[in-house]
């Protein structure tokens, strides 16, 4: 099911997700994966929004 973002978050929403944002990436920083990867893996999720692409496809 996809959700349609809503326009405009709350101004306290960008703060409060980017500390929930850090987790995974730290976990695969500290894993031993390199930046260029988890920002690539990153990306792909993203863009995986709103099209048939699963999520977990890097």
């Amino acid at each position: 099911m996809l959700r349609e973002a809503r326009p405009g978050a709350h101004p306290r929403f960008p703060a409060q997700w980017a500390t929930k944002a850090r987790t995974l990436p730290a976990e695969a920083v500290a894993k031993g994966m390199p930046a260029d990867e988890v920002l690539a893996t990153c990306r792909s999720v993203l863009d995986s929004f709103g099209s048939a692409q699963p999520e977990d496809t890097p």
